[in-house]
């Protein structure tokens, strides 16, 4: 499975990065998973990026400004 080199310049946040991953992505989700909702991959993308950049997943919110306000570039 080939993997994005860059992201849509629409998400702006990590919410609606979650939105447009969800949106292009329901159908592989649903086939390996069963169906989720945009809380569950919400909550799902949260915890990646905040391994990913060592912190708590508290501190990365739907409204964080993405990928500025995590200082990923």
């Amino acid at each position: 499975m080939p993997f994005a080199r860059s992201l849509p310049r629409s998400c702006r946040t990590v919410g609606e990065l979650a939105r447009v991953t969800l949106a292009r992505n329901y159908a592989t989700i649903a086939k390996r998973v069963g169906g989720s909702s945009p809380a569950d991959v919400l909550l799902s993308l949260r915890y990646l990026i905040a391994a990913e950049i060592g912190k708590d997943v508290k501190w990365v919110k739907p409204e964080t400004p993405f990928p500025e306000g995590l200082n990923i570039y």
